[in-house]
């Protein structure tokens, strides 16, 4: 009793200094890269597009025109095929309202509690020294301060990522103790969850799901050797499934927004911003422009070192 009271006081030490460091004098850090300023003014319209809808069609307010409205507080729509990120932030919105450090407020709670959940991983593991361990070495992780005070989705993304893995094995143990269908076993669809959401915080995690799959392969030919093939080829795809749910519902709901403005020309006006040539992309649209423009940059990349080496 003694001594896990005195690992949570000390990882609640941890979590001061890794809070501090994170959030000191967040507020004034301001932004300093090209990408900082794209999520940040994406991060603006969209509020601006949720506080007309909400003032014109529920509290019947008259703001004038749609794209008029959006064409004076809107910046640029472009999700870059981050959408949960977003989420997050106009999330955070409700709690801080709507700043230039909005995003950096989540990079650095995301960043915050990935301290925590690092040392719950290795409890899970039997190892609860090592986890305060693991847990002061990321406090005070110069990499991991740098962009958990970032507009950044790196920091989100890794958080659901290291999410999945404590949940993942929770599901592990729990397949060793249950009785009943392993099939639905809620830590693996919460794992499966959270895969969805790292990769749609960011798709620079779009390894995370073979990882996962290569894992639950080799548990079912080990320790759930046993069980009939049809039910571990059902639990597959349920948890392959919550792996795509949020990148589903994501693409339904930005189709959905799509058609509408199809047929209304004035959010075809705002869409298009001043320069007469945005245009609105589903979620599986923006991630085939963000592929193409990586491929791009490595045929680029690669010419260039033919040339030189």
């Amino acid at each position: 009793m003694k001594k896990n009271f005195l690992l949570l006081t000390t990882l609640g030490i941890i979590l001061i200094l890794g809070g501090f460091l994170r959030f000191v004098n967040l507020s004034s850090r301001g932004i300093f890269s090209w990408d900082e300023g794209h999520y940040t003014g994406v991060l603006y319209t969209l509020h601006a597009a949720i506080r007309y809808i909400i003032n014109t069609f529920i509290f019947g307010k008259d703001l004038g025109e749609f794209s008029e409205y959006m064409l004076t507080y809107g910046i640029n729509h472009y999700l870059a095929g981050k959408p949960t990120f977003f989420v997050l932030g106009l999330i955070a919105t409700l709690f801080s309202g709507l700043h230039i450090y909005t995003l950096q407020l989540v990079s650095a709670l995301t960043g915050l509690l990935t301290i925590a959940v690092i040392y719950y991983i290795s409890c899970a593991l039997g190892q609860k020294q090592i986890g305060i361990i693991a847990a002061f070495m990321l406090a005070i992780s110069y990499f991991h301060i740098y962009y958990s005070r970032t507009a950044l989705p790196q920091i989100s993304s890794v958080f659901f990522a290291y999410s999945a893995v404590l949940f993942y094995i929770y599901a592990m143990r729990k397949d060793k103790l249950a009785t009943e269908n392993f099939c639905y076993n809620k830590f693996l669809l919460l794992a499966g969850l959270t895969i969805g959401f790292a990769f749609s915080s960011h798709y620079n995690l779009f390894w995370m799901p073979f990882v996962f799959w290569f894992s639950e392969i080799l548990h079912y030919s080990t320790n759930l050797k046993g069980k009939p093939f049809g039910l571990k080829l059902r639990r597959f795809l349920i948890f392959s499934f919550f792996m795509a749910l949020p990148l589903l519902g994501y693409e339904l709901f930005l189709r959905a927004i799509k058609i509408y403005i199809y047929y209304h020309p004035q959010w075809i006006t705002a869409i298009s911003g001043s320069s007469g040539q945005g245009e609105f992309l589903t979620y599986f649209e923006q991630l085939k422009t963000q592929i193409s423009q990586s491929k791009h940059f490595s045929d680029t990349a690669n010419a260039l070192s033919n040339k030189l080496f």
